[in-house]
């Protein structure tokens, strides 16, 4: 097969720099496409807004400690509704890298790790390597396809966001591609770490690099990674390592099908399961029982 570079669009959402900035200086990127707009399904939302305020503050209390409940508190005693958790992605993943540094001292992990707080954001970005920025309110929108047909990509590339729509996903010659926090078939949708710390779900626990196809997580696997479960992990610290090692896999993933023009391995679908998405009772249920797994599993 030839091994020509493959011109490659990249579809992400604000947070998205940190892989973004590294596909840039490895694959022949001609745009950007970033979704700006809101996502997530309406039933999650209803029960997020179906919270007292109690649970509300011990929601945040287990995800981001009392600095989070702190800022819960506040948003409430102001009469002010809790932002969109995607909104300011950028600024609150900055936010979150600082927390890790603090809490993560010495960890042997993110001990060795070169440059998780050095990213520009996405226009800066695009400026720096001359490559045109999109910003949408919907990935699937018109003006998202209207880039996509102009750029005319080989291959698209998914960085976070929402579920891409069947238009979308025709653009690009040869499909797009996603990256999953877990090893498929096991644990397709959100929160795929998470879910693999409850279930302790050690054998799954990793990435893998697939095809998109119109159903969840479900198309052809190009590349898998698994990720080790240390003491002191969370499904925030793990969410990190599939960021880092992911975009390595990413890049091989491209590597391998213009080197071979592979259209990756099927899944097994009888070995595939759905998560759900996580609730206050699971999110007590983990983190209650973290310190056991870091006993019992860590490395």
């Amino acid at each position: 097969m030839s091994d020509a570079r493959l011109k490659v669009a990249i579809l992400t959402m604000p947070g998205g720099s940190f892989v973004v900035h590294h596909l840039v200086k490895h694959l022949d990127v001609v745009g950007i496409v970033v979704d700006e707009g809101p996502w997530g399904s309406a039933a999650a939302k209803k029960k997020r807004r179906e919270l007292s305020a109690r649970e509300k503050l011990e929601y945040y209390w287990l995800r981001e400690g009392a600095l989070g409940a702190g800022r819960a508190a506040i948003r409430r005693l102001l009469g002010r509704e809790s932002r969109d958790p995607w909104a300011g992605a950028a600024r609150e993943e900055r936010r979150h890298l600082q927390r890790l540094d603090a809490e993560l001292v010495g960890h042997p992990f993110f001990a060795k790790r070169v440059d998780l707080q050095q990213f520009a954001d996405i226009d800066a970005v695009g400026r720096f390597h001359g490559i045109p920025v999109v910003r949408v309110q919907n990935a699937n929108d018109d003006d998202s396809k209207a880039a996509l047909r102009r750029w005319a990509p080989d291959l698209g590339i998914i960085c976070g966001g929402r579920i891409i729509k069947p238009a979308v996903i025709e653009i690009p010659r040869l499909g797009l591609l996603n990256k999953h926090s877990a090893i498929l078939p096991k644990h397709r949708g959100l929160s795929a770490e998470y879910w693999c710390l409850y279930h302790e779900d050690f054998e799954h626990l990793g990435l893998t690099v697939h095809f998109v196809k119109p159903g969840l997580d479900d198309g052809n696997i190009l590349v898998q990674k698994r990720i080790t479960f240390e003491k002191g992990d969370t499904p925030d610290t793990l969410r990190v390592k599939s960021e880092l090692i992911g975009r390595d896999a990413i890049v091989e993933a491209v590597r391998r099908i213009e080197t071979t023009g592979t259209r990756g391995e099927p899944q097994d679908e009888s070995k595939a399961t759905h998560n759900p998405p996580p609730t206050l009772e699971t999110d007590r249920e983990l983190y209650a029982k973290l310190p056991r797994l870091w006993e019992k599993y860590g490395a």
